[in-house]
């Protein structure tokens, strides 16, 4: 609380002491009313379920925007063109065709990279 330079320069009279702390108080008791409401109001499902999803979103966004890093384009303007090409994958029946050819990608790639982590670990240990 501010106080004027008047009450710094002389000190204050026990009253006038009381009566600061008690309005400090009851400020005080205020804001703890408050952020209670603020506490309860957040640990409401629907609110729960909102931050998750928020957050989720921004933590996937983030991670695809550092993934897809190209020239003039972010994940904003490249995911309605991913979503309507899974739609017309999944109207054609060809999702499952293609997410077997996803999951073969994706171990060939986990793959090659534990085998050059491991030789980069190699030439490392022989360099020391």
């Amino acid at each position: 609380m501010k106080s004027t330079e008047a009450e710094n320069a002389m000190p204050l009279s026990v009253a006038k002491r009381k009566e600061r702390l008690l309005r400090e108080a009851a400020m005080y008791r205020a804001a703890i009313q408050k952020a209670r409401v603020v506490v309860g109001h957040n640990l409401h499902v629907d609110v729960l379920a909102r931050s998750v999803v928020t957050q989720a979103k921004v933590r996937i966004f983030s991670t695809l925007g550092g993934l897809v890093r190209l020239k003039g384009r972010n994940v904003q303007t490249l995911l309605p063109i991913a979503l309507s090409a899974i739609s017309f994958a999944a109207r054609e029946k060809l999702l499952v065709p293609l997410l077997r050819v996803a999951v073969v990608l994706g171990a060939v790639g986990a793959g090659a990279g534990f085998i050059v982590r491991r030789k980069r670990r190699q030439q490392m240990d022989r360099a020391v």
